[in-house]
């Protein structure tokens, strides 16, 4: 008997189209001989909308964007589906919000749980985990907009002298690079605060660092399965959103990219120890500072619980380097997730018994 499974997409943070482009490769690909696809639009204001069954391929992203008079109320969901497969990136999807409401309607679901979420998507919270368990990492600042509008100078000040210039300024809650500048004097440092707090109430600074940037994909809810490492090589002066998504012409995708074997192993070992410090469940993306100059050639720059799904996306493509398809792929997520789901529902019966 056929699953059927929910995609959820879209959503209210500012990686909203990346969402609907990422639910679309994987209604495009996932196995419809084992699996039925319920697609469940979440618009700009949180609003849910179910849109049926599909048993094939969508033909267009637009097909999916579809609102109705009444919105879909996600307490059906256990009652509608078996499993369900968010890729609702940024806040509220992303950061375990989304992940407490499958919690307590009780379906299985993609993906790491609500505080496995919320960590990684806080990149100061996760920096700060990283220190505390021994993970190189670069030097780096966050603090709130409250605290910069009370001591501005101070902050500039302590950015300019702790970490020099370039540096690069993000919202600490967000992902596929929005709202990252680069900054290369006082100027260009207060613009970037200023977009960058625009998207979030907290902002992390970090230093430039001079190395290659690679990244590993992570499969399981452990023992883990790491993909190749890849690399991508982009003609833009960092690989912000619009390299990502928009002008993609001059990024060159590298997998697997050539490191030294020593350079791969330690990539590896740390890879499995973010991971595990994690706790991570069914996928994650792994990134990596490469430095022949730097004290700590392999230093970690972050972890993507919920990495992108789209045509540009580097998660699916590593792992198809290893043999792993993009249907199998989506298959085996979907299988972590029910047996993640047994795991969580067999401790809770022991808790209440």
């Amino acid at each position: 008997m056929k699953r059927t499974v929910a995609v959820l997409y879209g959503g209210a943070s500012g990686e909203h189209e990346v969402s609907i482009k990422s639910a679309f490769n994987i209604l495009s690909n996932i196995d419809y001989t084992q699996f039925d696809a319920k697609p469940i639009f979440i618009n700009k204001e949180n609003k849910w909308f179910e849109q049926g069954t599909l048993q094939a391929a969508p033909s267009t992203e637009s097909q999916l964007v579809v609102t109705h008079p009444t919105a879909f109320n996600p307490f059906e969901l256990e009652s509608l589906v078996d499993v369900v497969f968010p890729i609702t990136h940024g806040p509220f999807g992303e950061d375990g919000r989304l992940q407490s409401i499958l919690d307590y309607v009780n379906v299985p679901y993609v993906g790491c749980g609500v505080l496995e979420s919320a960590v990684s998507m806080d990149k100061g919270t996760t920096k700060d985990l990283f220190v505390a368990n021994n993970i190189p990492q670069g030097q780096y600042q966050y603090f709130y907009e409250n605290d910069y509008t009370l001591s501005k100078d101070s902050i500039l000040t302590d950015i300019e002298t702790q970490l020099g210039y370039p540096c690069f300024i993000k919202p600490a809650n967000l992902g596929s690079s929005v709202g990252i500048n680069k900054a290369t004097n006082r100027t260009e440092l207060l613009h970037a605060l200023e977009v960058a707090f625009k998207h979030d109430n907290k902002v992390v600074v970090e230093e430039f660092i001079k190395a290659r940037e690679v990244e590993i994909g992570v499969l399981g809810n452990g023992p883990y399965t790491l993909s190749s490492i890849g690399e991508i090589e982009t003609a833009a002066d960092f690989y912000d959103y619009d390299a990502k998504y928009v002008s993609t012409e001059g990024n060159k995708m590298l997998i697997p990219t050539s490191l030294p074997p020593e350079v791969e192993t330690e990539i590896r070992i740390y890879a499995e120890k973010v991971a595990k410090v994690i706790n991570v469940k069914g996928l994650s993306r792994i990134d990596f500072f490469y430095s022949e100059e730097a004290a700590n050639r392999v230093m970690v720059n972050e972890i993507n619980t919920l990495p992108g799904f789209t045509k540009y996306s580097m998660y699916p493509m590593l792992f198809g380097d290893i043999g792993i398809e993009y249907k199998d792929l989506i298959t085996q997520l979907i299988e972590l997730a029910v047996a993640n789901h047994k795991t969580k529902k067999l401790y809770s019966q022991l808790v209440t018994k």
